[in-house]
């Protein structure tokens, strides 16, 4: 199992995820941000439902937005 830290510049604070959030993170960037791709990926390799995943994905963007570490789009 692995986890994944993000820092924020410019006082490197440290942001941790567990493996799930990581996987999730890595599909992502994988994918070119696309969340419905992403959720494909992730629910055939943990063998879930595609829906819950995107939704959780979803929620990963989310946090990740309101704390600095992904832009919103336009």
């Amino acid at each position: 199992m692995g986890e994944l830290i993000l820092r924020l510049p410019p006082n490197d604070r440290p942001f941790i995820y567990e493996t799930d959030r990581t996987a999730m993170w890595i599909a992502l960037r994988q994918c070119d941000g696309n969340i419905e791709m992403a959720a494909h990926k992730i629910a055939i390799l943990w063998q879930a439902d595609e829906t819950a995943i995107r939704s959780e994905i979803e929620l990963a963007v989310s946090d990740w937005q309101n704390d600095g570490l992904l832009m919103r789009q336009a």
